[in-house]
């Protein structure tokens, strides 16, 4: 729900960018592959742990970022943009008076 429609133009691009953030899974992916690369090498007990710990908080980290951007597209389809109010990306910040902007 959205509580102000001077809100939605913000909340439209954090969606946006919600939903490119699942770039981050491959990424997390080549780093836990790294991670491995380095436990196979050396065996030495502290890889091992730390495969495992960050195993998880990449686990968790992807699972976040995927149900975070179906949430976002949602929200997207939920709220289209209307090119007649709305132009692309965040509204620019009023000039208050006196502000260097401002001649």
């Amino acid at each position: 729900m959205v509580e102000s429609p001077e809100d939605l133009p913000w909340l439209r691009t954090t969606a946006a960018q919600m939903v490119r953030q699942r770039w981050f899974v491959p990424l997390f992916g080549g780093l836990l592959t790294m991670n491995i690369g380095q436990a196979l090498l050396s065996l030495a007990p502290i890889w091992l742990a730390l495969i495992g710990v960050t195993g998880v908080m990449f686990g968790i980290g992807c699972w976040w970022i995927l149900r975070d951007a179906r949430r976002a597209e949602a929200f997207l389809r939920a709220h289209p943009a209307d090119p007649a109010t709305e132009r692309e990306g965040p509204p620019r910040p009023r000039a208050t008076p006196g502000s260097p902007g401002n001649a």
